[in-house]
């Protein structure tokens, strides 16, 4: 019988361990049972497969395996799933008890939305992430809005049976961001819809607490994605291409010169050439 969620968890790294088994104790207490589980393995032994062969757990599992690659690993899953809705958490994040019962609700009740965007939280404070902070409350979405409302741990789509992760974006790749970007501007070009809600939320990890070396290394591996993804893009997203490859991180060079405050410049400037080196390199 087809269940109405996929989970698709891909996984690499073995220090991930006792993270994934948080995932797993997490959504073993759902409240909402009709779900399966598809994990996706990219490391060569069989650490993770012991973690699942360790315990009976009160959910189906699809245990696959999948040579490196982040977005490769993912259509593996996708491949494979059975749902009627897939979702992409982390092997770091957490599912709060009665998650998977509220956004069947929401799909029932929104039967025309495709793509349902929730808010991220931190695990232990609760606070909102950086990667939703620019937003809040509930409305539906457009294909500029992407780079506000999208992370891949935290969206839940249907109908997406021909819809595919770009092996070329994503951890594992040259380009190695803007992976879930990418997934769900194909549902925009096919004209789907797409809401967010900050009354759900997926609880992971803040990281945002880095150092400014950290900071600027950050911005160099991702800001690659970022013009990989406009190019892909560019016509169709054309004021957020123009907006975040030129206006945004000149703007904020010429502002926090001004300021004095040369950190932030760096930032801006690593953001404009290294989103131009992606774009041209893509």
């Amino acid at each position: 019988m087809r269940k109405t969620f996929s989970l698709i968890l891909a996984t690499y790294g073995t220090q991930k361990i006792p993270l994934i088994k948080e995932f797993l104790f997490s959504i073993n207490e759902q409240e909402y049972e009709d779900f399966e589980l598809i994990i996706v393995d990219q490391n060569k032994d069989q650490s993770v497969k012991q973690l699942l062969d360790s315990k009976d757990w009160n959910f189906s599992f699809n245990y696959l395996k999948s040579s490196p690659g982040l977005s490769k690993a993912r259509n593996v899953g996708l491949d494979a799933a059975k749902g009627h809705i897939v979702a992409f958490p982390d092997d770091d994040c957490l599912y709060t008890n009665n998650l998977l019962k509220r956004v069947d609700a929401f799909f029932k009740e929104k039967s025309e939305i495709d793509v349902l965007a929730i808010d991220t939280r931190d695990t232990i404070s609760l606070k909102k992430l950086p990667y939703t902070k620019k937003v809040s409350g509930d409305f539906e979405f457009f294909k500029n809005d992407i780079f506000k409302t999208v992370t891949s741990i935290s969206i839940f789509c249907k109908n997406y049976e021909n819809i595919r992760f770009d092996e070329r974006l994503g951890l594992g790749t040259r380009h190695s961001s803007c992976e879930e970007f990418d997934f769900v501007t194909q549902f925009f070009k096919r004209k789907s819809r797409a809401f967010f809600t900050d009354k759900l939320h997926v609880l992971h990890p803040d990281h945002s607490d880095l150092n400014f070396a950290l900071i600027i290394n950050k911005i160099k591996k991702h800001a690659l994605g970022h013009g990989a993804y406009f190019k892909k893009h560019l016509i169709f997203i054309l004021p957020t291409a123009l907006y975040y490859m030129l206006v945004s991180p000149l703007g904020g060079m010429v502002i926090n010169i001004f300021k004095f405050n040369f950190e932030k410049t760096k930032m801006y400037y690593y953001f404009l050439v290294t989103r131009l080196k992606g774009f041209l390199t893509f």
